[in-house]
């Protein structure tokens, strides 16, 4: 796992849109290495056109986004995909390939050309994936025989096995049941003691409570407005309620468990 130096990704007045309308705007905030940042709102407010956008794959309307001090559009192709790596939702891939191969998908940008074998440290940092996300078990089956949370469980190892300062994950806890969905908020917080930075796209206000240190809280009905600071701050319950116009209550001693029903 990685331990380098401090890194910083900073979101610079960011405005993303096409042809003359405005999906987000004037976006300020940071990620520095080491902590969990998380990324909420409704359907359709943009959270997947973010992440796209930081990683390189839409151009927005204006605004910088940096990686310790440098233009991301300044990073060669293999070097920027060393340091940002994205776990999109719904990923096709081949139903032939096994857990393994697909884990090993991820040393890519570190490989020769015509390199076809992976050295042995590169297999020990698959190794190391696979158990971290208690993949051992299925690891020489066929993508097509294993459930839907052994995949997404996969899908994460290609990214961590990748070995990037900074994961963007699209809905990690989806197809996940209660006790992997309790491992996953470990495994998310042992990745970032690694000094490594995630950004964690999630509907599930009670997950994102418990492993994030900040939140950004995207407003639907205000394009130029979102929220950002820390878990605490942000995750009140008059900003969840005036975001998602339904009523929120906490449970118990528990101070950012919430629950939310139709008001």
């Amino acid at each position: 796992m990685n331990n380098e130096s401090i890194m910083h990704l900073e979101v610079i007045k960011l405005n993303i849109g096409f042809k003359s309308e405005i999906l987000l705007g004037n976006l300020n905030f940071s990620l520095t290495t080491g902590e969990i940042l998380g990324l909420i709102g409704v359907n359709g407010v943009g959270k997947s056109t973010l992440l796209k956008t930081i990683m390189r794959k839409i151009k927005p309307s204006s605004g910088l986004i940096k990686i310790n001090d440098k233009d991301i559009n300044h990073y060669k192709l293999k070097d920027f995909a060393k340091l940002v790596n994205f776990l999109e939702q719904n990923l096709a891939v081949s139903e032939y390939l096994t857990v393994k191969d697909l884990v090993k998908l991820g040393r890519n940008p570190y490989q020769k050309i015509f390199q076809w074998q992976l050295s042995d440290f590169d297999q020990s940092i698959v190794k190391q994936a696979l158990e971290l996300l208690d993949l051992f078990k299925v690891a020489d089956m066929p993508l097509s025989k294993i459930s839907g949370g052994e995949l997404q469980r996969a899908w994460l190892g290609s990214v961590i096995a990748q070995g990037s300062r900074f994961l963007l994950l699209d809905e990690p806890s989806n197809n996940l049941d209660i006790n992997h969905q309790l491992n996953l908020s470990r495994i998310l917080k042992h990745i970032a003691k690694q000094n490594i930075g995630l950004l964690v796209v999630s509907h599930d206000l009670n997950f994102l409570s418990k492993v994030t240190d900040k939140v950004i809280l995207l407003n639907c009905d205000s394009r130029y407005n979102h929220i950002f600071g820390s878990t605490k701050d942000v995750l009140t319950q008059s900003n969840l309620e005036a975001v998602f116009k339904l009523k929120f209550k906490h449970l118990g001693n528990q101070d950012f468990l919430l629950d939310y029903h139709n008001g």
